[in-house]
Formats: structure tokens, C-alpha cells, sequence
């Protein structure tokens, strides 16, 4: 029987897929999903709001029990949805799509749920949202509000996975060494110095792993490079009205007096999620012609906030990665030899090198920096002791900075600042798998490379979707030398780097459309 698939307020069909089976199966077929969807929504529940239970005050009981009554009635909608439609494609190997080849339309909710994950990823207005914090805490873990909305982006993306899309068996067995983090940051609730804090950040940590899973089957690159440098617009744009036009709430005080932070909480996180857009920008600003001057100015833009943010970092990384696009495309797409390749690549990175080594002391001045990189090195030195306490295991996922109840604490008494993470994302790693850690993230990024340089000489129909991954390569390492945003949930960077991975897997075997069942068939 041949149906055809339908989206919301759409009259005529956009394609026809023969699905090998007749009419609808009925509430019976839909049970172990059910029960999947129901298990899902307890477990997130939990992580998420354990900690609010545990405050033990009236306020946080009542806020825990609003918000179990909104996430139950959710559920309830989300099911009876769920038996109001057939049951979902099974087998992507029965799908045969005829007509264009977008035959899979996109309902409008989906563009804009996207958008809006990808922007509250920034993390642009959590300070609005999340209210004021004890700093001397190290365990805190979020606000009623924000985890809220988090275990609704968790359960909508879930809902919509497995609605949509079918996974490929195939999908985890190459996707599970770009990702073997994950599973090793799960693992280390064994031997967490604090598992109830493990246990949480894991939760979140599979949380964003289920929303990457969902982009990366349900939409292109291009689609997903479109949708994250508009979230990313809204930022910078953001930023820049409330700098402007609210300074006391864009513009920094105290030793940041006069530095822009935007919609941020602090400049590093607007110079940060600005040089990510600046790299979305020019990537599509390189492949889309039709469109440069719109992705122009936002890459402009982009720059304009990391200066104002005063953030040395990521100007840093903007101006490095034009010439690394312009090498990787030159050197990379083309028969050139090793020895062209190195030259290219190396002796620049030999000359920077140098010039760093011979004259540190005068960069520095020259950029504004003391010495010690703003702190950096001497956090550095205090953080090295710890890691040799427990260099093969780590401390846990997310369990070092405890405050003052744990050996970041011997840290904040020696230095008199309080930190929450080392500000490089491989000490971070260290920190919390220790050796295991950094080795399982090591050989991920290597296998990664690995299919991003395939990738980019395959150099498929779509040259953004083969050029991508290899820029966001370039990005990655870069961006967490002085910060860190390896193995952060909820948080863009890595959302972006999973995404990527699992799209490399899915690409591998056949296209992401066809991987999708897009709306439900009608009969």
C-alpha cells in the first residue's frame, strides 16, 4: 500500500514512500515505546530535580511538585498523540521515496524547535533565568526554571526521535568511538568522589546526546549550520541592544568595567559563542554565494563582540581560521604531496610557535595579558597536584569542583578566587576520568579527523556538509587551550561536535533523509 506524507496545513504531497505494510498497528504496536518514552521521562525527572528535593524547603517541594504535574500532563499528551498516530517506519531498508529528493518536509515546529535549542545552548540570559548563586558552592546544579526547560528540550527530542526517525544499528557501532567519552563519563560513577553530582551531570550529558542524535538523523548540516548561526544571530544581536542600550545589565563592572558581556554572564562566554558564530559565518559565507552578504555581516558582527568582549582567545581562534579554510582547501581537497602539506600547515605553526617562545613576554604586553595569561598558568600549576592524586581515574564527571568540601577547595584557599573549571578543556577531562578520560577523548577526536578528512575528499554533492567537519576540527582543539567545553552538556560546542560525529556515522551508509520518516503516513 502507498502512502504519502503529509505535514501540518500542507493539502498536497511532497513525495510518495512505499512502506511494505497495511493500515495502522494500533495502540498494541506502540507499548514498548511507551514504556521506553515513560521510563525516559522518569529518569530525567529524577536527575533533574533530585537536587531540588534534597534542599528540603517548602519553596523547592512546591516547585518540584508543579513542575512533576506539568512534565505528567506532558506525558500524558505526549502518549495519547502517540496512539492517535500509526506506528512509526521500522526498517529504513523498506523506505523506497520516489518523487524530489526532499520528500521529507520539515513541519514549522521542528525549524523553530531547533533554533531554540541551539540558543538556549549559548546560554544567552541564563543569568536572568538562573537568578543569583552562591559562588562558594561548587555543586550547584541549576535552577528550577533552567532545569525545567532543559528536561523539556530532553523529552521534546526524544518525542520527536522517536517519531521521525529510525536509528541505524550501524549508527552505533561507528558512532560509539567518536562519542566514548560518554560512556566513560557514565562509567565513573563508580569511583565519583561525589556520585549524586555524577549522576546528575550524566543525566544532562545523555540528554544532549538524545538531542544530537535527533539533528543529526532529522536534518542536514546545512540545515543544522543554517539554524545554529540564526541562534547565534539572536545572540550577537542580543548581546548588542543590551550593551548599548542597557549597559548596566551588557556592560561589565568591577575589574571588567567598560567590557561588554552582552546577554552573557561573563565576557568569555560572549567571546566564546561569538567565535563560534564567526566560524558558522565563514563557512557559509565560503560556500554560499547567493547569501554573503548576509553571512558577512554576521561574521562581522561576530568579531565586533569578541573585541568589545575583550576576549584574546577566540580573537585569537577568528583570525586563525581563515587561513586554516583557505590551506585545508587548497592542500586537502587536491593530489598534493605530504611533504607540500606539511609545509603548508607546519611551518606556520613552527614560526607561531617560536615567535611565542622567543618573545612571550612582549606578545603578552602587547595584547594586554600579564604573563601568567590572566591567571591561567598559575591555575594551572595548582590544579597539576590534583591530578597526580588520581591520575588514572579522575575525581568523576563533574565532581572536582566541589567547593570547599572537596580538593578544589585546597585550590580556592590557595589562589582566593573561585573557580569552577581549570580553563582548558583536556585538564578538565583529566580532572574528571583522568587518564581514561583523556585517552578515550584522544582516540575519539582521532577517529573523527579521520572521517572529517574523508569527508572533505569525497567532496560530495553538498561541499558544506564534506567541508564542515574538518572546520569544526580546526575550531575545537583551538577553543579549549585557555577555556574548556569538552564533554559540557547543554552547552554548544560539544552539542555541535556531536551532532557532526553522528552525522559522519549516518552519511557513512546512506543519506540522512532517508534515515527519517518525516510525518506520519496517511492511509
Amino acid at each position: 500500500m502507498t502512502g504519502v506524507f503529509k505535514g501540518p496545513g500542507m493539502g498536497e504531497s511532497r513525495g510518495m514512500v512505499s512502506t511494505g505494510q497495511e493500515g495502522a498497528p494500533g495502540p498494541t504496536g506502540a507499548v514498548g515505546g511507551d514504556v521506553a518514552l515513560a521510563l525516559f521521562i522518569a529518569a530525567i525527572t529524577s536527575v533533574i530535580l533530585l537536587p531540588l528535593i534534597w534542599a528540603q524547603s517548602s519553596a523547592s517541594l512546591i516547585g518540584v511538585g508543579v513542575v512533576l504535574l506539568a512534565i505528567l500532563a506532558l506525558a500524558v499528551a505526549l502518549l495519547r498523540v502517540a496512539y492517535a498516530y500509526p506506528e512509526p517506519i521500522r526498517h529504513a531498508a523498506d523506505v523506497q521515496v520516489e518523487a524530489e529528493p526532499r520528500s521529507l518536509p520539515l513541519a514549522s515546529f521542528e525549524r523553530i524547535f531547533a533554533v531554540s535549542v541551539l540558543f538556549y545552548s549559548t546560554g544567552a540570559f541564563w543569568r536572568v533565568l538562573q537568578g543569583s548563586r552562591d559562588v562558594e558552592s561548587g555543586t550547584w546544579t541549576g535552577a528550577l526554571i533552567t532545569n525545567a526547560l532543559w528536561i523539556l528540550v530532553y523529552l521534546t527530542a526524544f518525542w520527536l526521535l522517536r517519531r521521525t526517525c529510525v536509528v541505524p544499528w550501524h549508527l552505533w557501532k561507528s558512532g560509539i568511538v567518536l562519542l566514548l567519552p560518554v560512556p566513560v563519563a557514565v562509567a565513573s560513577l563508580l569511583w565519583s568522589q561525589d556520585r549524586g553530582l555524577t549522576f546528575l551531570r550524566c543525566g544532562a550529558l545523555i540528554g544532549t546526546t538524545v538531542v544530537a542524535l535527533y539533528f543529526a538523523l532529522r536534518f542536514t548540516t546545512r540545515e543544522i549550520l543554517h539554524f545554529a548561526s540564526f541562534a547565534l544571530g539572536l545572540g550577537a544581536i542580543s548581546s548588542m541592544i543590551a550593551a548599548v542600550c542597557v549597559p548596566s545589565f551588557g556592560v561589565g563592572t568591577g575589574e571588567f568595567q567598560g567590557i561588554w558581556i552582552g546577554a552573557f554572564a561573563q565576557k568569555n562566554e560572549l567571546g566564546g559563542m561569538m567565535a563560534v558564530g564567526f566560524l558558522l559565518c565563514m563557512v557559509l559565507f565560503w560556500h554560499e554565494r547567493s547569501r554573503r552578504l548576509l553571512w558577512f555581516s554576521l561574521a562581522a558582527l561576530s568579531l565586533f563582540l569578541v573585541l568589545k568582549a575583550d576576549s584574546m582567545t577566540s580573537f585569537a581562534i577568528c583570525c586563525s581560521l581563515p587561513y586554516l579554510f583557505w590551506v585545508s582547501k587548497k592542500m586537502l581537497t587536491k593530489k598534493v604531496n605530504l611533504i607540500t602539506r606539511v609545509l603548508y600547515f607546519g611551518l606556520p605553526v613552527l614560526i607561531v610557535a617560536a615567535g611565542v617562545v622567543l618573545e612571550f613576554d612582549r606578545i603578552t604586553e602587547a595584547v594586554g595579558r600579564a604573563e601568567n595569561l590572566t591567571g591561567r598558568t598559575v591555575l594551572w600549576a595548582a590544579v597539576a597536584p590534583a591530578i597526580f592524586d588520581r591520575p588514572y581515574l579522575g575525581y568523576g564527571y563533574e565532581a572536582f569542583w566541589r567547593g570547599y568540601q572537596g580538593a578544589a577547595g585546597e585550590i580556592w584557599a590557595q589562589l582566593g578566587n573561585y573557580f569552577t573549571y581549570s580553563h582548558n578543556g583536556f585538564l578538565e577531562v583529566l580532572l574528571g576520568l583522568g587518564l581514561i578520560g583523556l585517552v578515550s577523548m584522544l582516540t575519539a577526536l582521532v577517529f573523527y579527523s579521520r572521517s572529517a578528512f574523508q569527508a572533505l575528499q569525497r567532496q560530495g554533492k553538498d561541499v558544506i556538509a564534506s567541508f564542515w567537519p574538518w572546520a569544526f576540527l580546526m575550531y575545537l582543539p583551538l577553543s579549549n587551550l585557555l577555556e574548556g567545553n569538552l564533554l559540557k552538556s547543554n552547552n554548544l560546542p560539544w552539542l555541535l561536535y556531536t551532532i557532526t560525529a553522528l552525522s559522519l556515522c549516518t552519511t557513512s551508509a546512506r543519506s540522512q533523509r532517508d534515515l527519517c520518516q518525516g510525518y506520519r503516513i496517511a492511509a
